[in-house]
């Protein structure tokens, strides 16, 4: 059956084949590619004309292998397959059509034949060894096709890169022999790459299937990977997981693939769980109820429970929710004591450009008509793979909920609370997740010793941009010693730098202005440094001010005051030059507009070494830098900064922030931009109390090793929801800090993490943190709670629920980061509903992929009604020691506790229970790793 595109998911297990069927001629066939995508319909046949065919690409691959008339209409001939998935970036836009690939075999090799396009090749990322960042292909292979979450000893990794002269293999150095070819066009490249069979360990045989996948990297701007296509992982994460490949099968000629039994595997039937009871004293303890919309009165439709990545019901509480989409249709709630506000958890479409509508529903209590609500879908939904993208045709939709809240008056217990769709509340639909409802104190007053930012310009509730105010306020405060005061109402922090092309004369393709607004920041990444020394900088500006202006150049932060006088006219330029100290390499320029700084300049570009860095390229922000002052609010209900430069950023000792909200407006990820609600080094002294986060990239990125080590930070009684990443990271060398008694919901990335980075070149473990008493709810990517790396650190009581794609809790070296030491504990703790099924990733996970894992406790815990495993454990390195001691797991999707692959060390268990599993309650599938089992097991 020549269109059977189910094939691919029921190839089995193919062992490696020990000896060929028979003797095999040159060119024995192509590669039936099964995956996800659909199989080309003419390639595969049995007809009179296959023997023609057969020859014909002989022919055309003998040319091919000996560069006789290669052009690119002979690789179009000899590709098929489309290799269109975008997982990581944004495609670029001037490449004409979608890359293909194809594959043959002979008796001695492995063949792949791909066809590039791309408009701009290139090859000049800062790291030559991370090729990945130039333009390449990569090819993934599993010989023995068993689908592993972790690389073995018969899965490879080929990187083949543009203009490189040899191949190169990451997981066992295997290029024995291994060739490739390039052929450069107009419109790109193409590639024949040969791989032999004795290099992968195999011997050939017709009919045998293997794992593949196969992806393009494309290095279009940046010096840095731009984009990655790839032809069946459904994300960026088959360098590291075998499980995300597609299949392949050896057939003669053109022939149809062999049809073949389905895999005898075990099939799971996840058991029932009944309600989770949460013990005393376990997750934050907050001030509000929480309602859910499946649980109350309605005549909308109850939508799930789904446990599938990109399933809107996957990322809803309870992994459910209620759909609205007629005129009359409602969902009510009996509030169970006096509250006098709500906040709706809620999803409503995207528009078709992905910019978001907006919309309404109507609030009744008892019947009658109290209020509309303002929803949106402008910050949530993104599209495709990380780092997302805003446009619904990549597909693969995320971060389906987001989130109103209102003052709505009283409502006493026992009253009814409706949320009814009425005429003129006109989303297509309204799916409810959730409510919130809360008895909101009245403001609070403003203390002595504080000054209003009132009284310095700023203007509630006007629109229009209060950053001055604030800033002359906090000058004023820390000359007088006092704190910085914001009342009731909503402060906007619009104005910053920008990209403009209006003004001739400019190099490259704009200029960037906005440096007049206090705060404005750009970075730049000055690279291809040769060696460490004292370097000349050159500037190149327009000043049509008349006066002299002066901006804060700091360089990997060394401050430089930087003098740019008048250049009569903006469209007239200038340079100035100063002298710098870099480091061989790359470094970190941020142009700031500080405080002292008049900063009323464009900047065209600076320069170093002879190379240009264009300023419209750099990465804009404007923040509030702050340090050694205190900033109240009325409180988070009443206070409230917005706006897309809604950020401060600590630059000293005793940053202290309480009782005040910041709702940004961030709706993309771009890591390399600060656009956080906080961020930067705290010094000694800094605090986060009773502060609401929404609409950033992150709550709080805590750390910046140039300036020093965050000591005793408290982030205390916050709520960080809906964002793109991390709630709150501990980085870079934070000691002593504490995250307590505050609540995520919906972040983009791990709710709360302590990371021991060295990508900052830091060189100091984060030590002695706390993360204790928080309650974690859905995040939309990623883990509940993440250690990576770092030293006696302390994970405890907190509750952790519904985590759609990842493990509740994570211990990993995933990411680059100084090593696991001295004793960590994670203890106390409660993970309902946690890991993602398709990779078994596990309620907690241990993944021992970078580095060894040693000084890890991990007790007292429930794994309850978990998604697939209980218990996982990850990685080609140590766990060395790591301790499980009365651990509850009831209820999993598969076994209770699953290693796999080339996982090694010595693992500890004592009164670990598994209970109502659905597979058996522990598979340990590595023969390196040594359990030991102590008292009181039940396994």
């Amino acid at each position: 059956n020549d269109n059977n595109n189910s094939f691919h998911k029921r190839l089995p297990y193919i062992p490696k084949a020990q000896s060929k069927e028979e003797p095999l001629p040159l060119m024995c066939g192509a590669i039936y590619v099964g995956g996800k995508l659909n199989v080309a319909k003419d390639v595969y046949h049995n007809d009179t004309r296959a023997e023609n065919k057969v020859m014909k690409i002989r022919e055309k691959f003998s040319n091919l292998k000996n560069n006789n008339n290669v052009d690119a209409l002979l690789f179009d001939e000899l590709t098929k397959y489309k290799i269109e998935k975008v997982v990581v970036g944004t495609p670029n836009p001037a490449n004409a059509k979608p890359s293909k690939f194809a594959m043959y075999w002979d008796e001695n090799y492995l063949y792949t034949v791909v066809r590039v396009y791309d408009a701009a090749k290139r090859k000049d990322a800062q790291d030559p060894g991370q090729i990945w960042n130039n333009d390449s292909v990569e090819i993934y292979l599993d010989m023995d096709r068993n689908k592993e979450d972790s690389y073995t000893s018969d899965d490879f990794q080929y990187f083949f890169g543009w203009n490189y002269s040899q191949p190169m293999e990451f997981k066992h150095n295997a290029i024995q022999d291994v060739r490739f070819t390039q052929h450069d066009f107009d419109d790109g490249y193409g590639m024949l790459i040969e791989i032999p069979w004795t290099t992968l360990g195999v011997s050939v045989q017709k009919n045998m299937v293997f794992g593949f996948d196969i992806a393009i990297d494309d290095n279009y701007a940046n010096q840095t990977r731009g984009c990655q296509y790839i032809w069946n992982s459904k994300d960026d994460q088959a360098w590291q997981y075998p499980n995300r490949f597609g299949d392949c099968q050896l057939v003669l000629g053109l022939g149809t693939p062999k049809q073949l039994p389905p895999p005898q595997k075990q099939q799971a039937q996840k058991p029932e769980a009944p309600p989770y009871q949460v013990p005393a004293g376990i997750g934050a303890n907050v001030p509000w109820i929480e309602l859910e919309a499946e649980s109350a009165s309605t005549n909308g439709d109850i939508i799930g429970p789904s446990y599938e990545v990109n399933d809107e019901a996957n990322e809803a509480s309870n992994r459910r929710f209620v759909r609205l989409d007629q005129i009359g249709e409602y969902v009510e709630f009996t509030a169970p004591s006096e509250v006098n506000s709500i906040v709706v958890r809620y999803s409503i479409p995207d528009s078709d450009d992905g910019k978001g509508i907006d919309a309404t529903i109507s609030l009744y209590v008892n019947g009658q008509f109290r209020q509309k609500l303002n929803l949106t879908s402008r910050y949530s939904w993104v599209y495709g793979a990380y780092p997302w993208s805003n446009d619904p045709s990549f597909g693969a939709p995320r971060y389906y909920f987001d989130e109103v809240r209102a003052l709505i008056g009283q409502v006493n217990p026992g009253d009814k609370i409706r949320l009814q769709v009425d005429s003129g509340d006109d989303s297509p639909y309204y799916d409810i997740d959730l409510i919130d409802i809360e008895n909101v104190a009245p403001p609070l007053a403003k203390p002595d010793n504080f000054l209003d930012i009132r009284d310095f310009g700023a203007i509630p509730n006007d629109g229009k941009d209060d950053a001055k105010a604030i800033y002359d306020a906090i000058f004023a405060a820390k000359q007088q010693g006092k704190g910085v005061w914001i009342p009731e109402g909503v402060f906007e922090k619009l104005e910053g730098p920008v990209v403009d092309n209006v003004y001739a004369g400019f190099s490259g393709t704009g200029y960037v202005k906005g440096f007049d607004v206090i705060g404005a920041t750009e970075k730049l990444l000055i690279t291809s440094i040769p060696s460490d020394g004292n370097y000349a900088m050159e500037i190149r500006y327009s000043n049509a001010t008349n006066t002299n202006q002066t901006l804060s150049f700091m360089v990997n932060g060394r401050r430089y005051e930087v003098l740019l006088p008048s250049t009569g006219n903006w469209d007239s330029w200038q340079t100035t030059t100063i002298d710098v100290a870099l480091n061989t390499g790359r470094n970190l320029l941020q142009i700031i507009h500080q405080y002292e700084d008049t900063g009323n300049v464009y900047l065209d570009y600076v320069k170093v070494n002879n190379t240009k860095f264009e300023a419209e390229d750099g990465w804009l922000t404007c923040p509030i830098y702050v340090d050694n002052v205190t900033i109240r609010g009325a409180g988070m209900w009443y206070s409230t900064i917005s706006g897309p430069y809604s950020q401060f950023v600590l630059m000293g000792n005793n940053c202290k922030f309480y009782d005040f909200a910041i709702f940004g407006e961030t709706n993309s990820r771009i890591d390399e931009l600060d656009d956080n609600a906080f961020s930067g080094w705290g010094g000694m002294g800094s605090v986060l109390e009773n502060i609401w986060v929404e609409h950033k990239k992150c709550g709080f990125w805590v750390g910046n090793s140039k300036y020093g080590r965050i000591d005793g930070l408290i982030i205390r009684n916050c709520r960080f929801r809906n964002l793109m990443a991390d709630g709150v990271n501990l980085c870079d060398g934070t000691i002593n800090s504490i995250i307590e008694n505050c609540h995520a919901r919906n972040t983009g990335d791990d709710a709360f993490a302590i990371w021991s980075a060295t990508y900052n070149q830091n060189v100091w473990a984060c030590e002695n943190n706390v993360i204790r008493n928080n309650t974690i709810q859905q995040p939309w990517l990623a883990q509940g709670i993440a250690l990576y790396g770092g030293s006696n650190n302390i994970v405890e009581s907190n509750l952790i629920i519904d985590i759609p794609t990842s493990a509740g809790i994570l211990i990993s070296t995933t990411f680059p980061c100084i090593p696991f030491s001295g004793t960590s504990e994670v203890r106390n703790n409660s993970i309902v509903r946690a890991g993602e099924p398709s990779g078994k990733l596990g309620a907690i996970r241990i993944m021992c992929d970078q580095q060894d894992i040693s000084g890890i406790v991990i007790k007292d815990i429930d794994l309850y009604d978990c998604t697939d495993v209980g218990i996982r454990f990850m990685g080609t390195k140590q766990a060395n020691g790591i301790v499980f001691e009365n651990v509850r797991i009831n209820y999993t999707g598969s076994y209770g506790i699953y290693a796999s692959g080339e996982t090694k060390g010595r693992v500890i268990f004592k009164n670990v229970t598994i209970d109502n599993t659905a597979l058996d309650k522990a598979m340990f599938e590595t023969p390196n790793m040594t359990v030991e089992k102590l008292e009181g097991n039940n396994w």
